[in-house]
């Protein structure tokens, strides 16, 4: 059964180019709950014009003691002209609806945007470039505040261009949204490459993406801003800076011999501040402007054996992470409390690791007889600040399997095993 409607599925079929028309449904209904999944697409096309309506709705019902629904209806239309085989301009509708009675309320919240969309594609040397410009009006409605204006986004890509024998992939996505009294924005760019040398006998693989989102939404106030401010609900803003980038690099030592290593830092920063933060001199506010940053590092290193009887790895990997909270905005609030609150956000504040080392032995006896012989062991670390925080430990693991594996190359494969740990 597959799950609930995520974003990712829905936003991977609505922004798709299918040239089919169809309709897919899927049902589902037991004891406990009951999902209605549905995918519409429609294409036509004559002569230089063309038109697409693409439809993605999604309802699943709990059934406790009574029954909570969740609703979601995506809806996009495209009418387009094809000014020539590159370049292409189109008039767009795209919708969002939401409606929900559960826990995590929705609220009937929607979303409805027109605009103007000019797409240019085309194929130089090789490398094939993908550019599109969006603008237009959006409305959006969230917890019975309704929102309106200006929304303009555009995405620049590049893909299997060769310099010097490197091949680059590169992006660029931009878009800013003023819906009064929120905005929104989005900067994300990547780059990656794919280098051999030395005859392919070495190969480094890099990927590195930036990307800066700022979401501003609503959500309900507490009975201090609503005396306060005389509002119904605050408003959020969200800005989440994110650097990381992985990079593998393979070498071959011999015909039998090669080594792999990995890297992959990664660092993010989250910034919380509210627009209403209500002042009591007696009181500890129960809102306040946070920021959270993170940061990690992952490596890798494996030497691999290949023989005629048997291949054999070895690999040893290391995970450091950092995470600290700070209070933001110290003079929003009394100052009788902003050392309360700094102590009870650096509380929160982990630094973890983990090392392991892995080993692998596949010992081929016949064709129809291997033994797989496998061990590991790992050291887990986590620690925080406060001393009173359970959580923090130190743990040491170990695993040994042991297996003969039989296939008797037609219809019939037997595993014996042993697990120790």
């Amino acid at each position: 059964m597959p799950a609930q409607s995520d974003f990712t599925d829905v936003e991977t079929f609505i922004d798709s180019n299918i040239t089919r028309s169809f309709l897919l449904t899927y049902f589902d209904n037991n004891k406990n709950t009951a999902t209605l999944l549905s995918r519409f697409n429609y294409y036509s096309k004559y002569d230089r014009f063309e038109v697409v309506l693409k439809n993605y709705y999604s309802s699943s019902v709990t059934k406790l003691n009574e029954n909570l629904y969740r609703d979601f209806d995506n809806v996009k239309l495209t009418a387009g002209y094809n000014l020539n085989e590159k370049l292409n301009i189109s008039a767009n509708y795209f919708g969002q609806f939401f409606s929900d009675d559960r826990t995590f309320q929705l609220k009937g919240s929607s979303s409805s945007m027109g605009y103007i969309s000019t797409r240019y594609e085309d194929l130089i040397n090789g490398a094939q470039l993908y550019n599109i410009v969006n603008a237009g009006y959006k409305a959006e409605s969230q917890y019975d505040e309704l929102n309106k204006g200006p929304s303009v986004s555009g995405e620049f890509s590049i893909y299997n261009l060769n310099i010097s024998d490197f091949l680059v992939d590169g992006q660029l996505k931009l878009g800013y949204e003023t819906i009064d009294p929120r905005k929104k924005s989005l900067i994300y760019s990547r780059i990656y490459f794919d280098k051999p040398f030395d005859n392919n006998l070495a190969r480094n693989e890099f990927d590195g993406t930036y990307s800066r989102i700022r979401k501003d939404f609503y959500f309900p106030a507490d009975n201090n801003t609503i005396s306060q401010f005389g509002v119904k609900n605050n408003i959020e803003k969200r800005i989440e800076n994110i650097f990381k980038f992985y990079n593998r690099f393979d070498y071959t030592i011999s015909k039998s011999m090669y080594v792999v290593f990995n890297i992959n830092p990664d660092y993010r920063r989250i910034t919380k501040e509210n627009t209403y933060i209500p002042v009591a001199v007696n009181l500890q506010p129960g809102i306040y402007d946070t920021d959270i940053q993170e940061l990690s590092f992952a490596g890798d290193i494996a030497l691999n054996f290949q023989f005629p009887k048997f291949d054999y790895q070895f690999k040893a990997y290391y995970r450091e992470r950092d995470e600290k909270h700070f209070l933001l905005n110290k003079n929003r609030i009394s100052q009788n409390f902003v050392s309360i609150i700094e102590n009870n956000e650096s509380a929160k504040n982990n630094h973890s690791s983990i090392f392991k080392l892995n080993s692998n032995l596949y010992y081929n006896i016949n064709l129809m007889n291997r033994v797989e012989l496998s061990g590991s062991a790992s050291i887990l670390k986590y620690d925080t600040q406060s001393e009173i925080n359970y959580d923090d430990r130190d743990e040491l693991g170990y695993m040994v399997y042991i297996a003969h594996r039989f296939n008797n190359l037609r219809n019939l494969i037997l595993v014996t095993s042993v697990d120790l740990n």
